[in-house]
């Protein structure tokens, strides 16, 4: 039936179900196309994934648009006798709406490449374009917006408009809640395959000596810190090789962190989600910079005009994003987070228990 889509522009959109989808007249032409039936999920989420592929590619030119009027309005609105492009604030709030712009056409571009390159099994980086795209857009528009101040709210801009159609990006082709949950289980079901073989190893040490040998020898490196850290200087600029060294030394610390996860709490870990959410953070931010310093590398190779700007804005990305991922994977053995993620959960069981805010008013009202 046609929606009535409040906060979109005018456009008709249909809700349905999924017991809708096939009537029971079609159950066996259902059993002649998909055998096993789980291959429906498989097609599925391929409609899924070139969703979420097109949406960081369109999300990149709204980002483009609207960073472009905030800059123009920026370099002429003079303030206090000088424009306002000199003040600190907004420098860093168009360097990073332009980080932001380019990390997410960056995912965009690379995406693409591997889907021509005939790779059919994309859907983790779907995920992950889908919802950095949608949330970066959503903030470069809000810091759009608050650049041109109350002018930024006219319509005459368009600025509202875009920041109103945005917020639905972050609901459909999969809401960035599950999405983030998708990234980090997908992640821990690498981890536990590996354990499992390693289980599998240990019942039959003999017969899989090898490979216990293997796993001992890299714990051991790891332990005294001489091992685990993958080596990306050989596939990046010289000139980029600090930044890569800190990509490689968030690569090195997410797999045991993983690890430990799995270890302690085995399949119970799918409700964790305050770590859960932390691990695909994690990933996220990982993800972004192996795949800036892809794009970077390739334009000082190529020694394109823009090639020192990229290696700037990879630069201090790299420098954020792999001090987030210390900080997250922290978190999730770090005996104070996980008792503030605790103390968290009862305040949401105290306000749905209570209907909503549990404090009277100061007045008593």
């Amino acid at each position: 039936k046609p929606e009535k889509a409040k906060d979109t522009a005018p456009k008709e959109s249909r809700s349905f179900m999924y017991s809708d989808v096939l009537t029971a007249k079609q159950k066996d032409t259902l059993n002649m196309l998909i055998d096993p039936v789980t291959k429906f999920f498989g097609v599925a989420t391929n409609v899924l994934n070139n969703g979420r592929f097109g949406m960081s590619a369109a999300l990149s030119g709204t980002m483009r648009a609207v960073t472009k009027k905030a800059t123009e309005h920026a370099t002429t609105r003079v303030q206090f006798g000088r424009k306002i492009e000199t003040f600190g604030t907004i420098q860093e709030k168009l360097a990073r709406m332009a980080m932001l712009h380019y990390f997410t056409e960056s995912i965009a571009y690379c995406l693409s490449g591997n889907m021509d390159s005939g790779s059919v099994d994309y859907h983790l980086e779907a995920a992950i374009s889908k919802v950095f795209a949608s949330e970066c857009a959503w903030y470069v528009t809000d810091e759009a917006i608050q650049i041109l101040g109350g002018m930024g709210f006219m319509r005459d801009t368009g600025l509202e408009r875009v920041l109103r159609d945005l917020r639905i990006f972050r609901i459909f082709e999969g809401t960035n809640d599950i999405l983030r949950l998708f990234v980090a289980l997908t992640g821990i079901q690498f981890a536990g395959s590996h354990l499992r073989e390693l289980q599998k190893a240990f019942k039959q040490p003999t017969a899989h000596l090898s490979l216990i040998l293997e796993e001992v020898t890299k714990r051991g490196l790891r332990t005294v810190g001489l091992g685990g850290t993958p080596n990306l200087s050989n596939h990046v600029h010289p000139s980029l090789t600090p930044s890569a060294a800190l990509a490689a030394k968030s690569v090195a610390q997410f797999g045991p962190a993983v690890e430990a996860l799995l270890v302690k709490y085995g399949r119970g870990i799918i409700e964790q989600q305050f770590l859960l959410n932390r691990v695909a953070s994690s990933a996220i931010d990982i993800y972004t910079m192996v795949v800036a310093l892809s794009r970077a590398t390739r334009s000082l190779q190529a020694g394109t005009p823009s090639a020192q700007h990229e290696a700037l804005m990879v630069k201090v990305w790299c420098s954020e994003a792999s001090a987030r991922v210390s900080m997250n994977l922290g978190a999730l053995s770090n005996s104070e987070s996980l008792d503030n993620f605790s103390t968290l959960s009862q305040i949401a069981k105290n306000v749905c228990e209570a209907g909503g805010f549990v404090q009277p008013n100061p007045l008593g009202i």
